[in-house]
């Protein structure tokens, strides 16, 4: 992802993470910082459910 990354600071929104979000760190242990990224582009691997490659509709 690129993009503009910023500190979260909010507190309506520090809120609502608590309430709603559940991250879990790949490196362990407890973090409390909040970034939030506003993307300008996004590449990477697509991710396709098992089983047959499906055809769109034209």
């Amino acid at each position: 992802m690129n993009g503009t990354v910023s500190l979260v600071s909010d507190e309506e929104a520090l809120s609502w993470f608590k309430r709603h979000a559940d991250p879990h760190p790949w490196a362990g242990g407890t973090r409390d910082t909040w970034m939030r990224i506003r993307p300008t582009g996004i590449s990477g691997r697509v991710i396709r459910p098992d089983g047959p490659p499906t055809v769109a509709p034209e």
